[in-house]
């Protein structure tokens, strides 16, 4: 087997209600390698960004729910690096957790929450793409929460 270690920067566009904000993620990564293809579950990754500035800038934002969110990003963007550079096909499980979650949804497990669930965290991992809007738009927003 062999190892391979890499790094690299993702810019996630973060919906924060008012704002979309980019947010530049660093990503160290390293997998094994068996015959030239991706070895199930030899994944391990670190995650870098400014949290804290999120934090501070947005205090609506959970700590838990942005690492969460971050960490899918991260996820998304390391498969597409392993099948853009022909070391996967197809579905790829990462981590060995994610055997786990697997297993326990085939047997029954989980049932229809863990597949609803998995399902969840599959549209939440895309970036949130808002549309610009007019100012009025905005003053009408911040006067309904009030």
């Amino acid at each position: 087997m062999l190892w391979v270690v890499d790094k690299k920067v993702v810019k996630h566009a973060l919906n924060v209600g008012v704002a979309l904000v980019e947010v530049p993620i660093r990503i160290r990564f390293e997998f094994g390698l068996d015959d030239g293809c991706f070895a199930a579950r030899s994944m391990q990754r670190d995650v870098l960004y400014n949290a804290e500035e999120l934090l501070r800038r947005f205090p609506r934002l959970q700590r838990s729910a942005l690492d969460a969110e971050i960490g899918r990003v991260a996820d998304k963007a390391l498969v597409e690096h392993l099948k853009f550079s022909g070391y996967a096909h197809g579905d790829v499980e990462l981590y060995a957790r994610d055997a786990h979650e697997r297993e326990g949804e085939k047997e029954g497990q989980e049932g229809q929450e863990g597949q609803g669930r998995q399902e969840q965290e599959e549209q939440q991992a895309a970036p949130t793409i808002v549309v610009a809007r007019s100012v009025h738009d905005y003053k009408a927003a911040a006067r309904a929460e009030q």
